[in-house]
């Protein structure tokens, strides 16, 4: 695993003591290939964070700012570590999404959204991506015009709320990539 372009370009990236399941760099490629022009000046929430690689690309590639969120010591000394080594800067907030989705959103909204939660059990009831997609104040961390990119195991289907639309996905081994918009109502004012 390492930074696959920009300032960081090539500085490999740790996972450290954390057993974390981080984006392949094929995987990380075409998120970014996706999304393109978005990435500069965008400023970044990073939910599920575990090494902080997709916060750290989109900073190396000129991102402003990025919010990384984890509960887990292990993974945030893993986003620790590999900010040193790159020499990017980043908040780094160790408490679970579940509880900082529960806060209120910021005044000024993220541009883009990366979720990476633990793909988990099987037979569990709900996915932790699935979850997420239900949560009813996600939405409010993000700019309107912005994007939610989540991964999530390949199988089963996520079952979108109608407060999304799928942009693109993709899908690579084990892993699904969607890319996501929120969906304007009708009546809402053209800006």
């Amino acid at each position: 695993m390492r930074v696959i372009t920009g300032t960081a370009r090539g500085i490999p990236l740790t996972s450290g003591k954390a057993d974390l399941r981080p984006t392949t760099d094929r995987a990380r490629e075409a998120i970014f290939s996706s999304l393109g022009d978005r990435i500069g000046n965008a400023r970044i929430l990073d939910l599920f964070a575990g090494t902080g690689a997709l916060s750290i690309e989109a900073l190396s590639r000129g991102a402003h700012s990025a919010l990384l969120v984890d509960h887990a010591s292990d993974a945030v000394n893993a986003i620790k570590e590999n900010l040193a080594k790159t020499r990017l800067h980043a908040q780094i907030l160790r408490k679970s999404v579940w509880n900082f989705l529960n806060d209120p959103p910021p005044a000024d909204p993220f541009d883009l959204i990366f979720a990476d939660p633990p793909y988990g059990d099987r037979k569990q009831e709900e996915s932790d991506a699935q979850r997420l997609v239900r949560c009813p104040t996600l939405p409010g961390f993000l700019n309107p015009q912005g994007m939610l990119v989540l991964e999530k195991r390949r199988h089963p289907a996520l079952q979108i709320p109608d407060a999304w639309m799928v942009q693109r996905s993709g899908l690579y081994g084990d892993s699904e990539i969607l890319f996501l918009s929120q969906k304007r109502s009708p009546f809402s004012s053209k800006e």
